[in-house]
């Protein structure tokens, strides 16, 4: 049987292969404030699949609410459960070429209240 992170990263890469898309488009230049160019891809590349899609249980990006009782187990935490897996989510977080400070940025913009601004 497989582990619960195996069965997320097949999914979505189901889900992906079906026309599963984020349930806003999301682009670095109209809601990607605060992230580099580099980040923004990343975050596009592999956060959206499930933080911008409601069919899946991960906190949705910028519902602080839902980050809450996440970021009281600390950054570190967070970052570790995101690196080696953790209930649904895929070890690395589908972001094979993520470090651990592009692991912190990500999640501290997903955690943070929506940007506003331009891009």
């Amino acid at each position: 049987m497989k582990r619960n992170g195996e069965w997320a990263v097949m999914l979505c890469l189901l889900l992906g292969i079906v026309g599963c898309s984020p349930s806003k488009p999301t682009t670095a230049s109209t809601s990607m404030n605060g992230l580099s160019t580099e980040l923004a891809a990343k975050y596009t590349k592999s956060c959206v699949i499930c933080h911008e899609n409601t069919s899946f249980p991960a906190p949705q990006s910028h519902d602080l609410a839902a980050w809450q009782p996440r970021l009281a187990k600390g950054l570190p935490t967070l970052i570790q459960h995101t690196q080696q897996g953790f209930n649904q989510m895929p070890a690395k977080g589908m972001c094979g070429d993520c470090t651990t400070a592009d692991y912190d940025a990500l999640i501290r913009y997903m955690s943070t209240a929506r940007p506003t601004g331009p891009g």
